[in-house]
């Protein structure tokens, strides 16, 4: 991976630049200076009101805490999660065109986030992972636009931290009060004041709920007071507001502005466990009525391997996996009755050599009267050396 050039911050005076020198010698040798360069120390610096022993200690825990979380290299990592794809579609948030500086603006949309479905599916680890996840893109990003106002020597004026919009459309006591998201919110934020300070420039909240205030004061206890002196609650001239940061072109039309581009951010959902590609991240349950089927349609793009496991609670259910491509429709795991109690089923692994889908079905068409309760686990993994169906 290509490594970006060095800063050089021209706005400092003489005494910030003896400090700045004197913190980048007194770091180990080891400590990565393209992550580590003179806007990133700078903020560390003014964060901590410019104390060099102070910022130092600061710097140092960082470093732990990034090799800790494997952050150097979540970017790579973290979409390997069987939980990355549906927390990305499930929780909407990213870079979203440019403000006036030509920084990359931040929109999250956490009214459309349906937090009690996300917390009793998703392991702790990974809700935050994807925070850690959607910040050091942020960072990469930002740096890539930093480069270009940067002269060829990598000389720059510091234009501060990230524009950053929050819609609350949606956003209810009953749905987003939900007590165990409420630590991890917290522990989030909290990390983002420590290890990424100076990030945020200006922090727009759109659409906010009448019950808001009570949420600011409660997010407040854990903040900066400069942190929240950052942060603007919009109201009726909303949009106004904005437009003094952020050229309309680059606002989404449910802020108020102009763009319907396909990187909108659009909203997020209530997650159930299924992937968008129909496979699941974890086991699953699921009620066949008496006379009823269930299937789920798993989309390949060829060169993958499916497997799936499920067990019956009580009696038995029929179960059969198709194959449906442009040649048709055929049958790729014979129909079965599968019944013990408890009883876990596993398939073979089945291979999709080309583009197409697997369909699995359970079958309750002949019980008259008895509902059947499953549970599933479906995966799909690549594999380089996949074979035909046939």
């Amino acid at each position: 991976m290509q490594k970006q050039k060095k800063f050089h911050i021209k706005n400092l005076d003489d005494d910030q630049r003896k400090k700045l020198d004197d913190l980048k010698s007194s770091l180990p040798s080891a400590y990565d200076d393209h992550h580590y360069n003179e806007i990133r120390l700078t903020r560390f610096l003014t964060a901590h009101y410019w104390d060099p022993v102070k910022t130092k200690a600061a710097i140092m825990e960082d470093m732990q805490w990034r090799q800790d979380k494997k952050l150097d290299t979540i970017l790579e990592w973290f979409p390997e999660s069987p939980y990355f794809e549906s927390l990305i579609a499930y929780f909407p948030s990213g870079n979203h065109g440019v403000d006036k500086r030509g920084i990359p603006v931040y929109i999250e949309r956490i009214g459309s986030v349906n937090p009690q479905s996300l917390v009793d599916i998703v392991p702790k680890e990974d809700l935050l992972n994807l925070h850690y996840y959607t910040m050091e893109l942020s960072e990469k990003e930002r740096d890539e636009a930093l480069e270009k106002l940067a002269d060829p020597a990598g000389g720059i004026v510091d234009p501060g931290g990230v524009i950053y919009l929050e819609d609350m459309s949606g956003f209810s006591i009953s749905t987003h009060f939900y007590a165990p998201a409420i630590p991890i919110a917290l522990e989030a934020l909290k990390g983002d004041e420590t290890h990424y300070p100076g990030i945020l420039q200006k922090m727009f909240i759109a659409n906010p709920p009448m019950i808001l205030s009570m949420c600011f004061n409660l997010i407040s206890t854990v903040l900066d007071k400069r942190t929240t002196d950052q942060i603007s609650i919009l109201g009726s001239e909303g949009i106004t507001e904005i437009e003094r940061y952020v050229d309309p072109s680059s606002i989404p039309k449910y802020l108020g502005g102009s763009c319907s581009c396909d990187r909108c951010i659009p909203p997020g959902g209530i997650y159930t466990g299924r992937n968008p590609n129909g496979t699941t991240a974890t086991f699953l349950k699921q009620t066949i009525p008496a006379k009823s089927t269930f299937e789920i349609r798993i989309e390949c793009h060829g060169h993958q391997i499916m497997n799936w496991k499920f067990s019956i609670a009580g009696h038995d259910i029929g179960f059969v996996v198709r194959w449906e491509d442009a040649d048709g429709t055929r049958d790729v795991w014979t129909y079965a009755k599968y019944g013990k109690d408890g009883e876990e089923e596993r398939g073979k692994d089945l291979v999709a050599e080309n583009r197409g889908t697997f369909i699995l079905h359970w079958d309750n068409t002949y019980s008259h009267f008895r509902s059947k309760e499953i549970s599933y686990h479906v995966t799909l993994r690549e594999q380089e050396d996949a074979h035909d169906l046939d």
